[in-house]
């Protein structure tokens, strides 16, 4: 094999029908470089490649510019894929077939670059795809690239490109397509295991530097009305994308959500853009903490609680997501993995309109557990005490003796209605009782957690590990939940996940994501990640996949933050 491949991810090929799962079949999958432009660009010339993979001189045998991390990376990805396929030829058709299903394989020239698709139908690349290496097929700095996919029929690959009945069909001007068969490819994935670890950090070793700092403001149409005790949601909702782009061709993503005020999306975009973009550009992001520190002093005049850290807590995650893909790893991994899944619960007991029945809300708890959550969370505190006991019962009714059930006040009391009402709750047999008071008042929640036996939980409002050390210090939380917009990013989040291990106690995120799935599984305090139904149209390149009522790692290196470009372009304001 000659060079290899710059892909986020050689990823999963899927039968179009029982026909085809027999991965042995060498009529299949094709690998195919497309590229010869990099060497011939003055940005690289002089840049010394290996000639192939494995063998003398190879890899291992000399230092390379930190251009070769995205080939790599890929190395490593081929030889897990190969490894997986050598599992599925033992001969063990059920193994085959769970293989063939498990992985993509459609009729086309199919890729993808961080799960979109790189190539059309017809073979042609998709820059439009890539909006952060668009300027690399723009500007013919394409590095060596290969695709995986299914040969058409009708379409043979040869030395002088890819022929096509329409020459709409061709690939780009100067793209030339070689082949190999299915062994070939399997077996190429042997020699890569003589590439080093060593040559990723010799690689890492020239400084990389962020170049643009680009934003979106996302805005969503009204949906269906539901609230919790104090917040009425539903209307309005929204967000603000952050894209960091570097020298290297990596992007780091970050998006931050609003459930609700239509004003706070704008006034985060405007920090990014203004404060923290000037900040950025030219800085190595190797180096978070540092900037993380200079974010802090940059924005010290307006206070760096409030909308301030949510701008400075999405530059941080896109810059740990710049230094996933640049190793090639899951940042969980990065950070020091402890897991490899996390146990979920669903979010789902709100209040609904004309809901007197509790229909709605019994409809979505059972909706929840027959997703497979093992636990549900429901809303309290908007009405009287009866109330709470009708709901609470309900939803205990549905969960039977396998399943837990967590309650949310969000605010809705002072000292004396959170201790009356904990009782009961507790007397019922729920797991916790999360947020009953506002989170301001340390006081009153270390006097709360002496009354009551039940685990209290909070921490979703709280900025920056000063607070949650506060809190914690006072004995004000047995189950601390940090939000990665209030609580300042991967960085902020791992110190205040090892104060509250130092203190004993455990850690649940408040929200979902493949971004606290990434830091939750690097926590060995960690007890559940926040989440949504995992149906529906994702939002994210990186689909989150629930097994046993657990949330699998996720496999792509970076953060997991990278958006679908069609849900940018579906929500994007102006």
């Amino acid at each position: 094999m000659g060079q290899l491949v710059l892909l986020d991810k050689l990823q999963h090929f899927q039968p179009r029908d029982a026909r085809a799962v027999d991965p042995r079949d060498d009529g299949g999958i094709k690998l195919r470089r497309l590229g010869r432009q990099f060497h011939r660009t003055p940005l690289h010339r002089g840049s010394q490649f290996p000639r192939q993979v494995g063998g003398a001189g190879a890899l291992g045998q000399q230092r390379e510019p930190r251009h070769l991390l995205p080939e790599l990376r890929t190395a490593e990805l081929l030889l897990a894929f190969q490894q997986q396929a050598r599992e599925a030829m033992s001969g063990d058709q059920n193994v085959a077939r769970d293989f063939a299903e498990r992985h993509d394989v459609r009729g086309g020239f199919v890729a993808e670059l961080a799960g979109r698709k790189l190539l059309d139908g017809g073979g042609r690349i998709r820059a439009d795809r890539f909006p952060g290496i668009q300027h690399l097929f723009q500007s013919h700095h394409m590095f060596p690239l290969y695709v995986v996919g299914r040969a058409s029929t009708g379409c043979p690959l040869g030395p002088a490109g890819l022929q096509t009945r329409s020459p709409a069909r061709r690939p780009p001007q100067g793209v030339r397509i070689d082949h190999m068969n299915r062994r070939d490819f399997f077996r190429a994935g042997s020699a890569v295991a003589a590439v080093p670890a060593s040559i990723w950090a010799d690689a890492a070793k020239g400084a990389m530097r962020i170049t643009a700092v680009e934003t979106d403001l996302l805005r969503f149409a009204p949906g269906k009305p539901f609230a919790d005790a104090i917040h009425n949601f539903g209307a309005e909702a929204g967000g603000v994308v952050l894209r960091l782009h570097t020298d290297a061709g990596i992007t780091g993503w970050a998006y931050s959500s609003f459930g609700m005020i239509a004003g706070g999306p704008p006034v985060v975009q405007t920090i990014l853009e203004q404060e923290i973009k000037p900040l950025l550009i030219g800085k190595d992001p190797a180096f978070p903490k540092r900037l993380r520190a200079d974010l802090w002093k940059a924005t010290e005049y307006q206070g760096v609680a409030g909308l301030g850290q949510f701008a400075i807590a999405a530059a941080d995650i896109a810059l740990w997501d710049i230094l996933g893909k640049a190793a090639g790893l899951p940042v969980y991994k990065m950070l020091g993995a402890y897991a490899d899944r996390v146990p979920a619960y669903s979010m789902c007991g709100w209040y609904y309109e004309g809901d007197g029945d509790l229909s709605q809300f019994k409809q979505s708890i059972a909706a929840a557990f027959e997703e497979g959550f093992p636990a549900a969370k429901i809303k309290v505190g908007r009405a009287p005490l009866d109330d709470d006991i009708r709901r609470i019962e309900a939803a205990l009714a549905l969960a039977g003796k396998q399943r837990r059930v967590m309650v949310d006040a969000n605010q809705a009391f002072n000292l004396n209605e959170a201790i009356r009402r904990g009782r009961v709750y507790q007397q019922l047999g729920c797991y916790w009782y999360e947020e009953p008071m506002p989170p301001y008042d340390h006081v009153a929640y270390a006097e709360l957690a002496r009354e009551l036996d039940i685990p209290i939980a909070t921490g979703e409002n709280e900025y920056t590990k000063y607070a949650y050390a506060d809190l914690i210090a006072r004995h004000g939380v047995d189950i601390v939940q940090p939000d990665n917009r209030r609580a300042g990013g991967v960085s902020e989040w791992m110190e205040i996940a090892a104060i509250a291990a130092g203190f004993g106690l455990d850690v649940a995120s408040h929200g979902g994501g493949a971004t606290n799935v990434h830091m939750l599984l690097a926590m060995p305090n960690a007890i559940y990640l926040e989440s949504g139904s995992l149906k529906g149209t994702p939002s994210n390149v990186e689909e989150l996949r629930m097994r046993d009522g657990r949330i699998l790692a996720p496999e792509l290196p970076g953060m997991g933050s990278e958006l679908r470009p069609d849900f940018i372009r579906k929500h994007k304001v102006g």
